[in-house]
């Protein structure tokens, strides 16, 4: 009986395996980008293989059916360190994911951070020495080379506007970043690199400034990564949630909680409005309903990369494809989130 049930297990498991081995790609644009948003999916996780070195690892599958709309950010392990094992794996993902389309960057942080035993909190307390950071930039085309889909670097924790004003740890900041953006541009050549202060941060970090011996700015800037309710607070009111009311508000949406003057967020709202550079959001604690009828509307601010998941804090909310991912993809592919729509020609495509 227990030879027999573990013979039904491993064949059903192998059953299981080789379904997942052969994603098809759910989400395949036929509508213009401003039309339509695409995906910036962190994926902090590690990657598995069968034993024939195939990718099996349930996240990679899945963010494969995002195929060409999807930008995927790569963290085993707050960075590049992998083991020898672990490496072949995950090369063999990243060919997966490169082979549907999927579009990698790896994952730099560029703070100095430890969490609490206690509390389980992390905390920044400095910034990251440059030659750290440029030593995981090099680990991580180290790991990618090769694979022709991995295009640069997703650099976390970069500092905020008043961080940047007030040159956070003693540090001028706006020097210190535009060197790793730089930096990061000499390492892999045409990369893209992606900053994530979370919220708003200084327009000019997206700005090319030859003259001052920096012609290449960031592409891309992670304008929001919070919980679900702080882009649609509780009666849908984003004064709850702001720490002053004296100089009017937003509506529900990625600016919910900015006070625009106190703020001084006019300048890099406004160029997200222009599209100067592409702009993207990260939700978690979100419902499925949250998904369906938030992408549209953040891209009626100048936001193009929409995430949401279901999935909390209380775990990892990146180390998974929100429930109803497959879903919300099809939906995506159909055009159902749109209230107009254009389609791509093929150059488009």
């Amino acid at each position: 009986m227990g030879t027999k049930s573990s013979l039904f297990a491993t064949a059903l498991f192998s059953a299981l395996i080789s379904v997942y081995a052969n994603p098809e790609c759910v989400y395949t644009p036929k509508w213009r980008p401003k039309f339509n948003p695409s995906i910036l999916i962190p994926m902090y996780t590690w990657a598995s293989v069968d034993s024939n070195g195939v990718c099996n690892h349930p996240m990679f599958l899945e963010v494969a059916k995002g195929c060409r709309s999807t930008i995927a950010i790569l963290n085993p392990s707050n960075g590049p360190d992998v083991g020898e094992f672990e490496r072949d794996a995950y090369r063999a993902c990243f060919k997966m994911l490169s082979d549907m389309g999927v579009e990698m960057v790896g994952y730099v942080t560029t703070k100095v951070t430890s969490v609490n035993p206690a509390t389980g909190l992390w905390s920044i307390s400095g910034m990251r020495p440059v030659y750290e950071v440029n030593i995981d930039m090099e680990k991580w085309k180290r790991l990618a080379e090769g694979i022709p889909n991995f295009t640069g670097y997703f650099l976390d924790d970069t500092s905020n506007y008043f961080s940047i004003k007030e040159n956070l740890y003693n540090i001028n900041q706006l020097w210190w970043y535009r060197n790793l953006v730089s930096m990061g541009k000499r390492t892999f050549p045409n990369a893209k690199i992606i900053l994530n202060p979370g919220g708003f941060t200084d327009v000019r970090l997206m700005e090319a400034a030859p003259a001052e011996g920096y012609p290449h700015p960031a592409d891309m800037v992670v304008a929001f990564e919070n919980f679900a309710y702080k882009w649609t607070p509780p009666m849908e009111n984003c004064l709850l949630i702001e720490w002053t009311k004296n100089y009017g508000t937003f509506g529900v949406g990625p600016w919910c909680e900015i006070v625009p003057v106190a703020d001084q967020a006019g300048h890099f709202l406004n160029a997200v409005a222009e599209q100067s550079f592409e702009t993207a959001v990260l939700v978690h604690t979100g419902s499925k309903e949250f998904a369906f009828s938030q992408g549209i509307s953040a891209m009626t601010t100048g936001v193009g990369y929409f995430f949401a998941t279901d999935r909390t804090l209380d775990e990892n909310p990146w180390n998974e494809t929100p429930s109803f991912w497959t879903e919300y993809l099809e939906k995506l592919n159909k055009g159902e989130f749109m209230s107009e729509f254009a389609f791509l020609d093929e150059e488009g495509l």
